[in-house]
């Protein structure tokens, strides 16, 4: 169940065009700004997700290169 805040705030996301991570409870509820997600593209193919490894990796390379990121 969806509370009447998340449902805003998540409406609020659907309206700048972001697809909330609630949308399926939300539509199968009938609390979904359905005009809002008439504007979205239809989502097709299948998500990925990184594995561990890639994680890690990833976790590495922002470590080691953070400093001089935001040192400029």
């Amino acid at each position: 169940m969806v509370r009447q805040a998340d449902q805003l705030h998540q409406n609020l996301f659907l309206k700048g065009y972001a697809r909330p991570a609630l949308m399926s409870s939300m539509t199968r509820s009938g609390t979904v700004d359905s005009a809002a997600a008439a504007h979205l593209p239809p989502v097709t193919g299948t998500p990925s997700f990184s594995t561990e490894a890639q994680l890690d990796k990833a976790k590495q390379v922002v470590a080691q290169g953070w400093g001089k990121a935001v040192a400029g």
